[in-house]
């Protein structure tokens, strides 16, 4: 059976060293070979099997920063759920950003390229990132005392955990820095950015902010105690004087007493009042036990 038209036609091309030296040149490349055929045989399109990888080029450093938005936001939320302290998670939220923009600059001067293989370890490793700044901002959280007593209780406590998580993650992929695939040692330099990089902002880093702007934090029990102390001296000190006045004037429930009776003029109600003062003056003496606690 004989149909009329050409259907369909092939035929190969070659393109110089000038045009595919370079990532961004081939995909430059491969989009006006589209541009260009379709422009001249309407229908037409160039293929090869290297623009699977040509296309990448094009698209990755799109989805690296889209993929790293969605991550900071999910771990945004994670770490404000965790470290319920606003003060505090967001200092953490501070450190893991660094760690990744970090990671990023070291990335270029070890000659690893923006590509699916790195972006997806890199994208691993925000996670990890985390790991070592949430945990000394959660013990910081629990510890008590001054900024500067609180960070160095949160490295006391949990830094030798930390530094023993860095340093084992790193024995546990240098052996895969020897290797001669590509994916392998990408993933060895990445890695190795990441926990030391990380490693470093939640070990050193993130103590030196907090212990600044970390804020105090008292015992409640202690500080309440210490307020009940000073409320029952002001009450005992009130009581005295209500217990004066009874005395001088008759009890509060409107029963005379003798010295009651007393009180006749106004010059005994001016020496109540005298004597009330003088009360008030022995009873926060410098011997008194309410002088003592406003002294200290």
């Amino acid at each position: 059976m004989i149909t009329e038209g050409l259907k369909a036609h092939r035929f190969n091309a070659e393109l110089s060293l000038a045009a595919t030296n370079l990532g961004t040149n081939r995909y430059t490349t491969m989009e006006s070979m589209r541009a260009k055929c379709n422009e001249l045989y309407p229908g037409s399109f160039p293929y090869s099997f290297d623009f699977l990888y040509w296309e990448e080029v094009g698209v990755i450093d799109t989805e690296l920063v889209r993929n790293l938005a969605i991550c900071g936001g999910v771990i945004l939320v994670v770490i404000f759920a965790l470290v319920p302290a606003p003060r505090i998670a967001i200092w953490v939220v501070l450190c893991v950003a660094l760690s990744i923009v970090d990671t990023l600059g070291f990335m270029y001067f070890w000659d690893v390229t923006i590509s699916g293989v790195s972006t997806i370890y890199l994208l691993i490793c925000v996670g990890l990132a985390v790991d070592y700044a949430a945990h000394i901002a959660q013990m910081f959280k629990e510890s008590l005392g001054s900024p500067r007593e609180r960070a160095i209780a949160a490295i006391e406590r949990i830094g030798p955990c930390t530094f023993n998580a860095v340093t084992s993650t790193l024995l546990a992929v240098v052996v895969v820095g020897f290797s001669d695939s590509y994916v392998f040692r990408i993933f060895f330099k990445v890695l190795f950015l990441v926990v030391t990089i990380a490693g470093a902002h939640g070990l050193w880093l993130l103590p030196a902010i907090l212990s600044v702007l970390g804020g105090s934090k008292e015992d409640r029990a202690v500080a309440s105690y210490s307020e009940s102390e000073s409320l029952g001296d002001t009450g005992r000190l009130g009581t005295s004087a209500v217990q004066e006045a009874e005395i001088r004037f008759g009890s509060s429930d409107g029963s005379p007493n003798d010295r009651g009776h007393e009180a006749s003029n106004a010059e005994d109600a001016d020496s109540f009042i005298s004597d009330v003062v003088s009360l008030s003056s022995r009873e926060m003496g410098p011997g008194s036990p309410a002088a003592a606690k406003a002294s200290s």
